[in-house]
């Protein structure tokens, strides 16, 4: 900073006024050149200097010596008032480096402190001024002072803390007569017969509009047993459209019943039997839903080893009714240690990671030829097979769908196990199928499971590039009920979750094919990034209430998995009021209901919460209120609250459905 002249007299100052005068009247007229303003600031800088060093001794600055200096990032600067331009006259803050000539090219931008009280009451037009710029020689950067500034939008979500739900402390097992809460009659209501039990069409008591399908088993021995759980263990973990939903279950002795969605468009094996041969789009849109199943079951450490028609059934009559993985009696589930790696490197270890299978299982017409290999007694200890033995019964099914047989009989398999006798090639070019398909067929069924793709790879083929599901054209109404589900209480989001899982099929149908649209690769969960590219695609799917699409997807992931699951995009994103539908509610309060005490107390709650505590406030939204439990009705009434839903689907029998 350059040193000011020691002398100074009264007349320097009233000749800057002069020329500051002359600015003024340039700036009415128009804006005067950068450097003309500049150089009569910069003289009347120096004239202000030279009094201030006269009339004060050289001596540290107190408050009073330079109430009208200021210091921003370790510099000072000089305040004028000027006029802007053509505008009103209307105070402004002009500021400049006292006594220092101005660095070349620098506009680096500094915001004005706030005046303290003292001085804004001392200069109140400089406090009252609501714009303020600096100039450094040939810039002007106009700020705005901060009382004048709109804050930041911020959005809901970031408001409120996600609070994670524990799908899985749901209550999906009972014990005791079964018949007190379903009713079906033995000889006209079964549905089919196999060799591990009989399945019935089952009606709710308290609802008998309500269906589901129930499976009797009766485990003989202690090994049966732990079967059983085994598979119900590995259903309650799978959550995709394309497998078959499991409710609950009932123990009662040795016997053990499966409450699970009702398909009422039998299996694929009759539809088989009816047409013979399916239209290459048909196979084409079941392929695509069987490989998304397979690869969810795989990503969960569960093999099938027994997919066979039979055990793909169709949930109603319609043409293109949606497929629904069952029967999952012979599969294998690895238990895998709780990885504190992130989503996608835990991911990677699970693909990276060999699962080898030991165990002779399946149906022989389907199985692959290395589970038939484990039966050879020329095979060593080291034999196994891994989860690739779904690719080899999925491309017989494809074969039988495309090209009406079988595509290698039962003895060449044999003598491929036993003699090492290659099969022979597929003979696909005169059967009338596209390229795509053939090649399809071809990587299905190789014989050495090594260069057998994963059904996972499978979904990236160009045989499986059905075509593309559309958005309606008003996303509005989805946005909305988004942004409801985000901004609703803990409690209320668990209720909601407990509940679409009892949905009927035929009632999320139109929200599955939604779905679809976000989850891209079909393996059952939405990723950040397929949930981002859908918004970008879609913009209006973001309301006003979230900054990005990575705030709305937090909400919208209750569980913290990283993923948004299909029971989660269902409860987001389906319209209904609990209220008013008496069998949605029950199975939400059954689900809370952790003893079968007919009660909703605080630590059921904290159960499904994740073991966190929760607030009076929220409780009370599901009738928890003074510490005590909440029975049904109580629980029922306070989901009145028209927080809750909107209504869409609704209970026929209820006055306010106006039906």
């Amino acid at each position: 900073m350059q040193n000011p002249s020691s002398e100074a007299k009264p007349s320097d100052v009233q000749n800057t006024k002069g020329k500051l005068g002359d600015v003024q009247n340039i700036n009415r007229s128009g804006i005067a050149s950068m450097f003309v303003v500049a150089k009569t600031i910069a003289a009347r800088c120096r004239a202000r200097a030279r009094i201030v060093k006269r009339r004060v001794a050289p001596s540290p600055a107190t408050p009073e010596s330079s109430k009208r200096l200021r210091s921003s990032q370790d510099q000072q600067y000089w305040e004028l008032p000027v006029l802007l331009g053509t505008r009103p006259p209307t105070s402004a803050l002009l500021k400049l480096p006292v006594g220092s000539k101005l660095p070349v090219g620098s506009r680096t931008v500094v915001t004005p402190k706030t005046p303290t009280p003292k001085s804004a009451a001392r200069s109140g037009r400089y406090a009252k001024s609501p714009q303020s710029f600096r100039v450094r020689l040939d810039r002007i950067v106009i700020e705005s002072p901060k009382q004048h500034q709109k804050p930041p939008r911020r959005s809901s979500s970031k408001s409120k803390t996600v609070e994670k739900i524990d799908r899985t402390a749901f209550r999906s097992q009972r014990s005791g007569d079964i018949r007190s809460v379903y009713t079906w009659d033995e000889d006209e209501d079964e549905l089919g017969r196999g060799g591990c039990g009989v399945v019935f069409l089952a009606r709710a008591r308290d609802n008998p509009a309500r269906q589901v399908a129930v499976k009797r088993v009766l485990s003989r021995t202690l090994a049966e047993t732990e079967m059983l759980k085994e598979e119900i263990a590995m259903l309650k973990k799978l959550d995709h459209p394309n497998v078959l939903r499991l409710y609950e279950s009932f123990e009662d002795g040795q016997t053990v019943y499966l409450v699970m969605e009702l398909c009422k468009g039998g299996d694929l094996f009759d539809r088989l039997r009816e047409k013979n041969k399916c239209t290459e789009k048909y196979c084409s849109e079941v392929a695509a839903q069987i490989c998304g199943a397979l690869a969810h079951c795989h990503s969960h450490s569960i093999c099938h080893r027994d997919l066979k028609p039979e055990n793909l059934l169709l949930l109603s009559q319609a043409n293109d009714a949606p497929i629904k993985v069952a029967d999952f009696g012979l599969a294998k589930h690895f238990a895998t240690e709780r990885s504190t790696k992130s989503l996608v490197e835990s991911i990677r270890q699970k693909r990276k990671m060999i699962r080898r299978l030991k165990t002779f299982a399946g149906t022989l017409e389907y199985m692959a030829p290395e589970v038939i290999r484990i039966k050879d007694e020329r095979s060593g200890p080291n034999t196994y097979y891994d989860f690739r033995c779904d690719t080899w019964g999925f491309g017989v099914i494809m074969h039988m769908m495309l090209i009406g047989n079988w595509p290698f009989p039962i003895e060449q398999v044999a003598a491929y196990v036993a003699e090492d006798v290659p099969l022979p090639e597929l003979d696909l070019k005169s059967s009338g199928v596209s390229p795509e398909a053939q090649d399809f067929l071809r990587v299905c069924l190789q014989a050495d499971f090594t260069k057998r793709p994963y059904p996972a790879d499978l979904l990236k083929h160009a045989f499986l590039d059905s075509q593309k599901l559309v958005m309606p054209l008003n996303t509005t109404p989805m946005a909305k009920r988004f942004s409801h589900f985000a901004n609703l209480s803990g409690v209320k989001k668990a209720a909601l979750t407990a509940a679409v899982r009892h949905l009927k099929g035929i009632e999320v149908e139109e929200l599955r094919s939604h779905f679809e649209l976000f989850d891209a690769d079909r393996d059952g969960g939405v990723t950040i990034q397929e949930f981002s590219k859908a918004v970008e695609k879609w913009p209006k799917l973001l309301s006003d209430d979230f900054d990005s699409a990575e705030d709305l997807f937090q909400t919208l992931d209750s569980d913290g998995s990283g993923q948004i699951s299909y029971t989660e995009f269902l409860a987001a994103a389906m319209d209904v009021r609990l209220s008013a539908r008496e069998d949605l509610a029950r199975a939400a309060f059954e689900a809370f209901d952790q003893t079968d005490a007919k009660e909703i107390t605080s630590e059921d709650v904290q159960r499904v919460m994740g073991g966190k505590r929760q607030n009076s406030a929220d409780l009370a939204e599901i009738g928890i209120t003074q510490g005590e439990g909440a029975h049904f009705e109580k629980f029922r009434e306070a989901l009145r609250s028209p927080s809750v839903g909107c209504t869409r689907l609704v209970d026929s029998t209820d006055p306010s459905s106006g039906n």
